[in-house]
Formats: structure tokens, C-alpha cells, sequence
């Protein structure tokens, strides 16, 4: 292993990034199986990681010239003498791009559809968020450039060898995460389930149709996040998927709307990332040709665009921060409307997977526990302009200053809020789910998606199930 691969090595696990010191060891051994030298450095950091059975597997790969060698001798006397392997144990896995997190929305998601906390293990591709993860259990990176699925199998065979895998949820993005979980279940055989949350493959060039398609055809349930989501994929794919939208797990944050009129001029409010430079952009272009001030609420860093808050702030979108969630209900009870950048589907924007059927998670949150009405800027067709005006519960504009400004003069009249606000609070019921994580591993069982209140919303009346009548 070469010296910069083994700087990097000692740089994560100082900080405690035990998963991409894995990652960064388990290319080089599977690149190249004679490395003696990279072989005990993952035995090592699998006992720090109290995984004595991957550390016997490294053992058992460096060649016996190897172990004879005085830098194996030295290697050899910080290892424990005992490598007992333990009873496998049960667990669920989770495919994914990054950190299961709070800090983005698929993230938040699994964190609410598994709130129970019993220990799983995540695996995957990419480190984001300093390799804190936010449910229990064992958590690895399996990014893999370039490997085949062999080679993916021959790394999670040791990364899963004490457990016994019951189910699979893959939430995938890259093409790496889709290979990683047709590598986890031909090598556990375990059932899965694929639910897309964020299209690579249809308006975007990053996941090889085939790779899609391979994975969705052996996964034994498809969940899409949206009913646009779901339509595409099953006319490019030719696979039947249901619809799971963003949901709650509680209404113990709820602080319903309350906002007056008053002499001041309103402010609006946005909640959540923004993840294009160009719906920044158009945003941005928006608030300064209409003086129409905002507060942001989310990831407000904005040094991966070039500008600062400051600069932000002076255009009048003012940078409030991340803040609890307990926290952001309340205040969003004192908006008139929230903001929703979406995209206009007219060709000119880069990022058309991100806003054309993805349904963004924080405008369930904005539904369920304020109540606050929603102005989604963007074409009527995007997931999020159809979301708010299938349901009442807002309205759609493009980023027109004329047109923008008539659907907020709209949204501020009392009768208008009061519908919306109203709409709101009826299907609220519909979007809140305990521990929905129980209702994906329990459709996985029977092979489709089973009977939910929420689906009432996503599909014609007539095609429904007869049991889900009278499911609110």
C-alpha cells in the first residue's frame, strides 16, 4: 500500500472514521490480494472495530512469504491471539448513497420509517456528513470504483460475515449503490426491497439503464416517492411499483398556522437544501426583481456556490440555519407561505432529475405540522406543484416576478388561506405513520404493496384495493 493511501488511512481512523478507513483498505486488498502490508493494516483496524473474524480473513490472505517477514512479525504482535468467531447475528441492511442524517432528505426519511431504533446495518458509497450515523447498528462504505459485482461480493462477504441478513431496503442513487445491492442479495439471497427516492437513470446519465433495471427486477417490492416517479418507472421499466410518499412518524411537533395580516410587508419562508446552483439562481433572480423577503431555514453554506451569507442576505433572502425541528413547526406557524423552489421542465436546467419527480421530504413536514400554505416555483408537472394542488393545500407559479407575485397575493387573501389551511388539516392523517419502516418489511413479505392510507392520494379511486376503503 502505497504512503499517501496509508497517511489517508491514519487521518480517518484518528477521527474516528473507522468505516472509510475500511473502505480505503478493502480496495487495496481486493485490487490487489498480495499486499501484505494493506492485508494487516485491515486486520488491525478490524480489532479496533471489534471484528476479529474480518481480521482473520485478512491474516489468511497475506502470503505465507509474507507472514515471515520481520514488518509481518511486528504487525503480528499487536494483533489478538484469539480469533473466535462469534454466532451470526440477525440483522435488516440498508443500501444507500451516504449518512443515514437529519441533514438531507432520504436520510431523514429512514430515520422516521425505522424510529424504533432496533440495530441494522447500513452500507454505503459515499461519506458526506463526517461519517455520523444517525441509527444504531454497524454502518460501512463500500464505494468500489470500478469493481465488479464479484469484487463487491468478495468485500461484503467479510463485512457481513458475522451477521445473517433477513431483508434488504436499497435507496439508492449512484450506479455504485445499485451494484452494491445486487451484490448484497445475490450473497445473502435475502429478499428486497428498492425504493427510489431520487431519479439517476431517466432525466440524468449517472445510473446505466441496465444497472437500473437489473436491480428493480430482483428486488421482490418497488417503492417509488412519488406517483410521477412511480408512472416513469414503470413505462421505462416495465415493473409494476407503488408509491410511498415522504411521511411523518408523529404529530408531536404540530403548531397549526396562526399568522395575521399586519402594516408590515409579509416575508416568506424556505425550508430545506437547496441542492442546484441554478435553482439558486432563479430564486435569487426572483426575490431581488420582486423585493419579496425570505427567511431560509436549512443548509445555508454556501461556499460550494461562490457567495456568502452576506451576499445573500443583502439580495433579502436572510440565513437562519439548520434548527430543531420542534423548533422550525413553531416557527413556521408564523408565516403566511412557504416557498418550494422547484424546476420549470423547460430544457434550460441541468439538475431536471432533482425537481421533476422527486417529492421533496420537508413539504410533508410544512403539511402535516403547520399547516402553513405552500407556493411551489417551477412548471405545474414537477411532483411538488402537482402534490400541493392535487391536495388544496397551495398553489404553483413559475419564477415570474407578475406571475409569482399574483399567487402570493392569492395565498394571503383570507379565504384562499383558510381553504388551504383547512385541506390541510383533513389529509393530514394521511401522511402520518409511526415506524413505517414495519409496513415496507411487511409488504416485502407478501410481495406488494400492502393497504395504506396514504395511497388514496396516489392513485385512482376506482383502481384501489377494496380494503382500503374507508382507510383515511
Amino acid at each position: 500500500m502505497s504512503d499517501p493511501s496509508w497517511n489517508l488511512l491514519c487521518y480517518f481512523c484518528k477521527r474516528g472514521r473507522d468505516e472509510d478507513a475500511f473502505g480505503l483498505l478493502l480496495h487495496a486488498t481486493v485490487f490487489n490480494k498480495t499486499d501484505g502490508v494493506a492485508q494487516f493494516a485491515l486486520a488491525h483496524v478490524a480489532l479496533l472495530r471489534g471484528r476479529p473474524e474480518i481480521a482473520e480473513d485478512a491474516l489468511h490472505d497475506v502470503p505465507a512469504w509474507h507472514r515471515a517477514a520481520p514488518l509481518a512479525k511486528k504487525w503480528q504482535a499487536k494483533l489478538c491471539a484469539d480469533f473466535s468467531s462469534a454466532e451470526k447475528e440477525e440483522r435488516d441492511l440498508i443500501v444507500c448513497y451516504n449518512e443515514v442524517s437529519r441533514f438531507h432528505g432520504s436520510g431523514v426519511l429512514m430515520k422516521r420509517m425505522f424510529a424504533a431504533g432496533e440495530p441494522m446495518i447500513t452500507v454505503r458509497s459515499l461519506t458526506l456528513y463526517g461519517g455520523k450515523v444517525e441509527i444504531p447498528g454497524d454502518h460501512f462504505v463500500l464505494k468500489g470504483t470500478g469493481f465488479t459485482i464479484e469484487q463487491r461480493m468478495d468485500v461484503l462477504g467479510k463485512l457481513l460475515k458475522r451477521f445473517r441478513i433477513r431483508r434488504i431496503l436499497c435507496v439508492p442513487f449512484t450506479a455504485e449503490d445499485f451494484e452494491n445491492a445486487i451484490a448484497a442479495q445475490r450473497l445473502s439471497g435475502a429478499p428486497m426491497c428498492t425504493y427510489v427516492m431520487d431519479d439517476q437513470t431517466l432525466y440524468a446519465s449517472s445510473v446505466p439503464p441496465e444497472i437500473a433495471q437489473q436491480t428493480l427486477a430482483m428486488s421482490s417490492l418497488r417503492l417509488a416517492i412519488s406517483a410521477e416517479m412511480r408512472d416513469a418507472y414503470e413505462a421505462r421499466f416495465g415493473l409494476s411499483m407503488g408509491v410511498v410518499p415522504p411521511l411523518m412518524d408523529s404529530l408531536a411537533l404540530q403548531a397549526p398556522n396562526h399568522w395575521q395580516p399586519t402594516d408590515d410587508a409579509p416575508r416568506g419562508v424556505l425550508v430545506g437544501n437547496i441542492w442546484s446552483e441554478g435553482q439558486l439562481a432563479q430564486l435569487r433572480s426572483l426575490v431581488r426583481a420582486s423585493g419579496l423577503p425570505l427567511d431560509w431555514f436549512g443548509n445555508t453554506n454556501l461556499s460550494w456556490y461562490g457567495m456568502t451569507k452576506e451576499q445573500l442576505e443583502q439580495e433579502g433572502i436572510r440565513c437562519c440555519g439548520f434548527i430543531a425541528e420542534s423548533e422550525l413547526a413553531a416557527k413556521l406557524a408564523t408565516y403566511p407561505f412557504v416557498i418550494v423552489p422547484s424546476g420549470m421542465l423547460d430544457g434550460t436546467e441541468k439538475d431536471e432529475w432533482l425537481t421533476r419527480l422527486s417529492l421533496p421530504s420537508r413539504m410533508v413536514f410544512i403539511l402535516t405540522q403547520s399547516f402553513t400554505p405552500m407556493l411551489v416555483l417551477g412548471h405545474p408537472d414537477t411532483a411538488a406543484a402537482r402534490f400541493v394542488t392535487s391536495l388544496g393545500v397551495g398553489r404553483c407559479s413559475s419564477y415570474h416576478p407578475d406571475e409569482a407575485a399574483r399567487a402570493i397575493a392569492e395565498l394571503m387573501r383570507a379565504d384562499v388561506r383558510t381553504e388551504c389551511i383547512q385541506n390541510a388539516k383533513t389529509v393530514t392523517p394521511a401522511f402520518v405513520s409511526p415506524n413505517y419502516g414495519e409496513w415496507v418489511w411487511a409488504s416485502l413479505e407478501a410481495g406488494r404493496p400492502l393497504p395504506a392510507s396514504w395511497q388514496w392520494y396516489f392513485e385512482p379511486r376506482s383502481e384501489l384495493p377494496l380494503e382500503l376503503e374507508g382507510v383515511v
